[in-house]
Parts: C-alpha cells; structure tokens; sequence
C-alpha cells in the first residue's frame, strides 16, 4: 500500500506539472495576443484608444496568470516533492523493516533446527548400546547398535545417515547400508568433526561441519554433528568412540522454502531467499541458483538490515543469533526483492 501512495503522488506531481506548463502556455498567448490588439489599436488612432487600454490590462492579467502559474508550480510541486521523499522513504523502511524480519524468522528457525540436531547427537552419543559396541567390538553388539540406528533413522527421517565410529576413526556401524554400503570400514579420522569430538572433555560436548560435499556419501551437500561415546556414557568417562549424524541439508531447505516462508504467489514471482554461511557463501537459494559461490553482501550495516542495490532491489539480511544458549554456525538470512512496479492503469483499483 505504501507503493502505491507513492504512484498517486507521482501521478499527482506529474498532472500538475502538466496543468502548470498549460496554464503557463495559454498566459503566454493572451500575452502575445494583448500585444497584437495594442499594435492595432495604435493604428486605429484615435479610434483605437479605448480598446488600447482593454488590451493594456489583459496583458497585465496575462503576466499575472503567468505569474500565479509560476508560484503554484514551486511551491505545489515543492511541496509534492517532500511528500514524495517522505512516503519513498516510508516505503523502504516498511518493506526493508518487513524484509529483514523474514530473513531474521528463516536464518532463526533453522537455528533451532540445529540446536535440535545438536540434542539429537549428544543425548544419541551416550547411550549404553554404543558404548557396549565400541568397548567390547562384538559383532552382536555391534549388530544391536547398528539395529537401534537404523531405528533412529527410520523415526527421524531428516538425517541422510548416521554413524558410529571407533577411536581409530573407522566405521564399525551405520543407520543407511543399503545405500552407502562403502561407508562402513571408511576411515574418517582425518575429518575435523571427528578429531574435535574425539578430543573434547565431556558427553555434553559435540561439533559440527557446516555444508559441505560429504565424500562418504556421493558429495551429497550435509551437515554433520559429531559427540564422543564415552565409558559406561559417564559425562567424564574415557573417550571410546565418535558418533555422527548427517542432515539432509537438501531435504532441509526444500521444507523451509515451501513451507515456512509466507509470501503470496505475486511475492515469490519477484523475490529470492538465501542463507548463507560465516563466510558468506551461498549454502541454500530457493530458486537454486548460485549454490556455493560468494554472495556480495553488505554487511557493514551490522547483523541486520536492508539496502537498495543498482538493480532496483530491496537486500535485506539478518545474521541467527543462535538459539537456547546454542551458538549455532554465524548463518545470515538474506531477502532480494525486485521493488513492486505499478502503471497508470493500477489507479484505477485504488
């Protein structure tokens, strides 16, 4: 609605500037038309007398239309002009404002989607099946663990797979064989997520990978949380293990753009929603354009905000502020908007 205020005000400024020259053309010719009875008059002579001071004064009329037209045309139009720097920027700071709470609610809510996965693989890490399994490496226990995973797996449905890895960092166990029969064996103790779990202090502790191109899973793009099994899962017991769990992050951001952002049908047509990662890196686009490559975010505004760019766009961005304690990965929500276009025609529904 704004927008639209802005139209009318534009149409408004635009008919007046019209009226005005108009106004200003017709002073112009009874000016030159006063002029030309005054001639004639002077050669009427004496005759001519009287009709040359009707035509004295319609020249006065004239230059004061003129005039009244100049003053009416600088002074309305200047006030236009502020009306319409007011209202342009009320309509970006409504839009930006609106824009920017979008992008804040969507980098926020999977936020605590990770918090939630973060739950799932610390309270899923201490369970006494698995300590079993890395103590004793009995094919029967490890077979029950394996079972209980595939449980889990079933139940979730969000995670692509899960493991249980041993102090070594090789695969004793995973929810999905079927699908990455390869995995178990695989040797992941190279893998960042893995030594930070391996090494941290307590059964509290967990790490993470953001996205990125797992290799045990066909470079699928996931997210893997990752917390040590200890001994007897005593928070200080000795570190037998890691297990790790896989988001399916394509899964996950298709959910989040179908279902959680509300735009209508004319929105979604001129607007893209992104999240991207601390380095600003493309992780998820609902129109999957541009994955994995820089964004050029300005983000000198601080965590949040919104910005016109040279392609008439609104940019608004929010950075998660984590949820519940939970830190989460420095993502930044942002919303491209082409900037609504409205046509004369559009007056008449208003």
């Amino acid at each position: 609605m704004p927008r639209r205020m802005l139209m009318v005000i534009n149409k408004i400024a635009s008919d007046v500037e019209a009226f005005a020259t108009l106004n200003e053309k017709v002073a112009g010719q009874i000016n030159l038309l006063s002029l030309n009875a005054t001639i004639e008059a002077a050669r009427a002579g004496e005759a001519g007398r009287g009709f040359t001071v009707v035509a004295s004064e319609v020249k006065n009329l004239a230059s004061q239309a003129s005039k009244n037209s100049l003053n009416f045309r600088q002074t309305v139009l200047g006030r236009i002009e502020k009306g319409r720097e007011i209202t342009d920027a009320l309509v970006k700071d409504l839009e930006g404002t609106r824009l920017t709470d979008i992008a804040y609610n969507t980098v926020q809510l999977m936020s605590r989607t990770l918090y939630e996965r973060m739950l799932d693989v610390r309270m899923w890490g201490s369970g006494l099946s698995f300590c079993d399994a890395l103590t004793s490496m009995n094919p029967l226990a490890i077979d029950r663990a394996q079972k209980k995973m595939i449980s889990m797996h079933r139940m979730t449905k969000i995670y692509t797979n899960i493991l249980l890895i041993d102090n070594n960092g090789t695969v004793i166990s995973c929810s999905n064989p079927q699908v990455y029969p390869s995995v178990v064996g695989a040797q992941v103790g190279a893998e960042r997520w893995f030594r930070d779990a391996y090494r941290s202090q307590t059964t509290d502790d967990f790490t993470s990978e953001d996205v990125h191109a797992s290799s045990f899973h066909n470079n699928l793009p996931l997210i893997c949380f990752a917390a040590p099994v200890r001994e007897r899962g005593e928070v200080y017991g000795k570190p037998l293990g890691v297990f790790a769990a896989f988001l399916d992050w394509p899964e996950q951001k298709r959910v989040l753009f179908t279902n959680e952002i509300c735009f209508s049908a004319d929105e979604w047509r001129r607007t893209r929603v992104l999240i991207l990662d601390r380095q600003l890196r493309v992780i998820a686009a609902s129109d999957n354009r541009e994955l994995f490559t820089n964004y050029p975010l300005d983000i000198t505004l601080g965590s949040r905000g919104s910005y016109g760019n040279e392609h008439n766009q609104i940019i608004a961005f929010a950075r998660a502020t984590g949820y519940m304690g939970y830190e989460g990965m420095g993502w930044y929500g942002v919303v491209e908007q082409n900037q609504e276009l409205f046509h004369e025609s559009d007056l008449m529904s208003l």
